[in-house]
């Protein structure tokens, strides 16, 4: 999807290229609630630096190698030029004298092409390679490396410290993406040849460029049926847009899902503190979780942003996670309002098509 509304965006990662080009290492902090499109956007820069000549090492962190020693470095490092990283550096914690060495000759690397190095989904990344990826942005210097790091806020894996410490060098640059505007869908939503209900099209997506892309792939797919101008089509239980609801879901981590069911569970009694009773999870963590999901468009408030995407979340939920989230006796009773009671829609329901 073409990045309507990124030229901010754009324009930081172009120039802090332009710098690095020219002799000047730099940093980027790219940031973003989930489905966003972080990583469309650091691609571009790699397509863009590819292209213009440079050196490109990338590496993205997977929350199955968090625990994993230095996982993210060695695929960082896999392909560049010259000997293996050294089997040793797997097992253990990173040492200042392993650091210095490979600071050195990445620096060495970026004396004939210039050096970009890619860290998506870092709030993923293991310990030991954000280290090194703190100890390169302080060090490197001078050096034509540019070193982008794009990691989504409000993530349960995440860690405050990091960005901060990297953003305390005054080589350091912080892109925000945020969700995407009325004009901006509306535009997008041109380009894709659906321009019809602009305005239910941002309603449903909330503005996430993923979910949006959904939305308008579900359209493509169902053209013979397309909304007229009386009547937007909601979206299928299963469909792309449902398929895209609960991805945002996954990579929001495995709290904040538990929060989102919780919240379509209990649906206009839905508040923070109902949420904590419900899961059991501490309220700062809710109101975190909150916060993120609310970043994404998938939230607005302790609600959903449209019925559909309540629809998406609770299409996902298990029916052991369903009877693990019901109130038990007592639970709820004492903050819950007359007449406020969590509805808990059956398994029919659950299936249907949620008008719009």
């Amino acid at each position: 999807m073409t990045l309507v509304g990124r030229t901010t965006a754009i324009k930081t990662l172009t120039d802090a290229f332009t710098d690095c080009a020219e002799g000047c290492f730099r940093t980027v902090v790219v940031e973003g609630p989930t489905g966003c499109g972080k990583s469309a956007l650091v691609h571009l820069l790699i397509e863009r630096a590819a292209t213009a000549g440079a050196v490109v090492l990338c590496a993205t962190g997977f929350p199955a190698e968090r625990r994993t020693a230095w996982s993210v470095v060695r695929r960082l490092l896999a392909d560049r030029p010259g000997p293996p990283l050294r089997e040793s550096t797997a097992d253990r914690a990173p040492r200042i004298g392993d650091m210095p060495a490979l600071c050195a000759e990445l620096r060495a690397l970026s004396e004939r092409r210039p050096l970009v190095l890619c860290v998506d989904d870092v709030h993923h990344a293991d310990a030991e390679s954000r280290a090194f990826v703190q100890y390169l942005s302080r060090s490197a210097r001078p050096a034509r490396m540019l070193l982008v790091v794009a990691g989504t806020v409000h993530h349960e894996q995440g860690d405050p410290a990091f960005a901060t410490e990297l953003m305390r060098r005054p080589t350091s640059r912080r892109v925000r993406l945020e969700r995407l505007g009325p004009a901006e869908v509306a535009a997008l939503a041109e380009r894709a040849g659906c321009s019809e209900h602009p305005a239910f099209l941002h309603e449903s997506s909330g503005g996430n460029p993923l979910l949006l892309r959904a939305l308008l792939e579900e359209y493509a797919l169902a053209d013979r049926r397309r909304p007229t101008a009386s009547a937007p089509r909601t979206p299928d239980v299963d469909g792309p847009f449902a398929q895209a609801v609960r991805a945002c879901l996954y990579r929001a981590g495995a709290t904040a899902a538990r929060v989102a069911r919780a919240a379509a569970l209990l649906d206009d009694a839905a508040t923070p503190e109902r949420i904590a009773e419900l899961t059991g999870i501490a309220p700062p963590a809710v109101r975190q979780r909150l916060a993120g999901l609310h970043g994404a468009g998938l939230l607005s408030g302790t609600g959903f942003s449209h019925p559909a995407v309540r629809a998406a979340a609770l299409g996902a939920l298990p029916a052991t996670d369903l009877v693990a989230l019901l109130p038990r006796p007592g639970r709820l009773h004492a903050s819950a309002r007359p007449g406020s009671a969590p509805r808990v829609p059956d398994q029919r329901a659950r299936r249907s098509s949620v008008a719009s």
